[in-house]
């Protein structure tokens, strides 16, 4: 039996993107930064093992879709590794019911001109071989996404190798401090790792 070790000499990238999970009254809340503070801290070899470095972007809160994406796209045509973190809240377009990822102050109905279309993303990602490409998510879903990707979980992968977290958003109004759950258990299973995982992790596991 031989295995494949990946190929050394590379830089590996990874982009973290944080929005806020919550909202308040109709409009999405701010960021708090947590999760782009906890990540970052870590040292890029904890992402990219094999690499001779890494370049790690932040994109906190932004205010239009146009940076994020952008970053994405740039994402999208590094040769190395690639990791792309996203935090924040999806949100049906009122009109299409496409998913978008809401950003600054979106609300329900104009998410649709303010929001991240989360097909951008993944169609950005989409030309990368997938055996060096990540997504790894950690989201709020509002009621009508949450069905949507409960009907059809491809609908938000699109084919694209996607690991992380989904939930129900909180109730508006709801306060949402700190990290949630699934990224400080990220943030310490890079650290520290988990002994009782089995080497190598499939589907059946």
């Amino acid at each position: 039996m031989t295995t494949k070790s990946r190929p050394r000499g590379q830089t590996g990238h990874l982009l973290l993107a944080e929005t806020a999970r919550a909202a308040s009254g109709r409009r999405q809340d701010h960021s708090t930064g947590a999760h782009l503070t906890l990540l970052a801290g870590l040292p890029p070899r904890t992402f990219f093992p094999d690499t001779v470095g890494a370049d790690v972007v932040q994109v906190d809160d932004p205010a239009t879709p146009h940076p994020l994406l952008a970053r994405v796209q740039h994402a999208g045509r590094h040769e190395g590794p690639t990791v792309v973190y996203v935090s924040g809240r999806l949100v049906c377009d009122h009109r299409r019911g496409d998913l978008h990822i809401a950003l600054r102050d979106a609300t329900r109905r104009n998410v649709r001109y303010t929001g991240l279309p989360w097909a951008w993303l993944t169609d950005a990602l989409a030309a990368r071989p997938a055996v060096s490409t990540l997504v790894i998510v950690d989201v709020t879903a509002e009621p009508d996404a949450w069905t949507a990707i409960s009907r059809d979980p491809t609908a938000f992968t699109r084919g694209m190798p996607v690991w992380g977290a989904v939930t129900p958003a909180p109730a508006r109004g709801d306060a949402v401090d700190g990290a949630a759950p699934f990224t400080r258990a990220l943030a310490h299973t890079l650290t520290r790792g988990a002994p009782r995982l089995p080497d190598r992790i499939t589907a059946r596991d």
